[in-house]
Parts: structure tokens; sequence; C-alpha cells
């Protein structure tokens, strides 16, 4: 008892002092003031812990006959246990009731995929976390009076630019995707022979290269509330709307994948 005990005041304050905080930024963004207060995210977080651990354990786990544990109710249990984790999680995130079946989705595609490596279910977290970006663009950038240049003559919302930049972040998931999948299956020798994991990365790194290009040169435009009030005849034309130092987090991180295909 005293060993779970140290654990589990253990695990409250890591969430306290790390993850809480990111939680309650969260939150606040998509609830303001009604936001969940740091007891509350603490319950969700350690709901969501066991409920992932009990998931874990109980994972092929069979009796002493080799039956498993819950007979053939046993994926049904397993399907519950992570669907009480990401509900509880999402919940910790600020996420509203409507919201809740993302995170439930993706946790239960990602374990049908890592039991299977097939791509077909890899479509479906690569669905699942399309449908989330979705949401949060259209709930952080729709109101932003801001166009952006993405060419010559031609200039379209932030939202819709957001949209774009995470339809192409999916695309360097699906060079994830394509290069783990199973060695069978259908089309298989095709797409090794085509090497469309190779070509999906080159058109990640084109078309996110320029996205950044567009982006790094854009001003910012919006002052924050906080500056607005102090001065609102503040000059943003200096501050760019995307960080320099991203581009070589960005180009790094697609050199390394692409040496590891």
């Amino acid at each position: 008892l005293a060993p779970m005990v140290a654990t589990l005041l253990a695990s409250v304050s890591f969430q306290q002092r790390y993850v809480a905080p990111l939680c309650g930024a969260a939150s606040f963004a998509m609830n303001g003031h009604e936001a969940a207060g740091p007891a509350s995210i603490s319950i969700y977080l350690t709901a969501s812990a066991a409920a992932f651990v009990a998931a874990w354990w109980g994972y092929n786990r069979a009796d002493a006959n080799g039956e498993l544990l819950f007979g053939e109710y046993h994926e049904d249990a397993f399907q519950a246990a992570l669907s009480v984790c990401g509900a509880f999680l999402g919940l910790a995130f600020g996420l509203p009731w409507s919201m809740l079946p993302v995170p439930i989705l993706l946790l239960l595609s990602v374990a049908i995929y890592l039991s299977t490596f097939l791509f077909r279910y890899f479509l479906i977290v690569l669905f699942v976390l399309f449908s989330g970006a979705s949401f949060i663009v259209q709930y952080r950038f729709l109101y932003f009076p801001k166009n952006v240049g993405l060419i010559p003559g031609y200039e379209i919302t932030l939202a819709k630019f957001a949209m774009i930049l995470s339809g192409v972040g999916l695309l360097v998931l699906a060079v994830a995707g394509l290069a783990l999948r199973a060695s069978d299956g259908w089309a298989a020798e095709r797409l090794k022979r085509t090497d469309l994991a190779g070509a999906t990365l080159c058109l990640y790194a084109a078309a996110l290269s320029y996205l950044e290009a567009v982006a790094i040169k854009e001003p910012a435009d919006v002052v924050s509330g906080e500056n607005r009030d102090e001065d609102p005849e503040a000059d943003t034309s200096a501050v760019g709307f995307y960080d320099p130092y991203m581009a070589l987090i960005t180009g790094a991180l697609t050199i390394a994948l692409a040496r590891h295909l």
C-alpha cells in the first residue's frame, strides 16, 4: 500500500508542476474564466492515467488456463478502458463534451494501428487528427482580422492558412505511417517500387518550405490584448508572424526523418 500511495503522490506532484499548467492554458484558451481549476485537472489526469494503466495491464493478459482475462469480452474491456482514458484526458485539456469523441477515437485508432501496422488503420488516425486540428484552427483563428499573402496578388484568411499548414503537417505523419507499415498487405510491393514514402516526404518538404517562407516574411499585425491596452498605436511591422528558428527546427526534423527512411 505504501508504494502505491507514494507513487500516487509523486504522480500528482508531477502533474501540478509540469502537466497542469499546460492543461490550464489550453482550457483557458477554449473556456475563458470558466476553465477547470488545478484540483479538477489533477483528478482528470489521475483518472486518465489509471484507465491507461488498466488498459496496459489487461492487454492480452491471460489466466492460468491460457484464456484471456475477460474471455470473449476482453477486447471490449480494453477498448472501454482506452475510451475512459481519452475522455478524462480531453476533460483535463478543457475540451467541451461535444469534442470528447476526438481523443477517444484517436486512442482507439492508434491502438488498432499499433496492433496491426496496416496503413488503412493509420489513415483513421490521420482523419481523427485532422478533425481535431480543424476544430482548434477554427476556434482560435476564425475571427482574427488578418490575411496572409499566399501567392502574389492573392490573399487568404489566417484560418485558411492554418488549415493548409495543418494539412501539410499530416503529410509527414503519412510518411511515418508508410515507413512503419506492415511488410505484407495490399499493394505492398508496388509501394516499395515507387517509394511512395520518399515522394510524400519530398512533397511535404517542398510545401512546408514555401509556407514557412510566406509566414516568415509576413508581419504579425495582431497585437495582444495587454499591449493594445497599453499602446493602441504599437507598431508590429517588425514582429514576425512566424519565428525563423522554427524553420530551422522543422528542417532538422525533416532531414532526420529522411535519414531514417
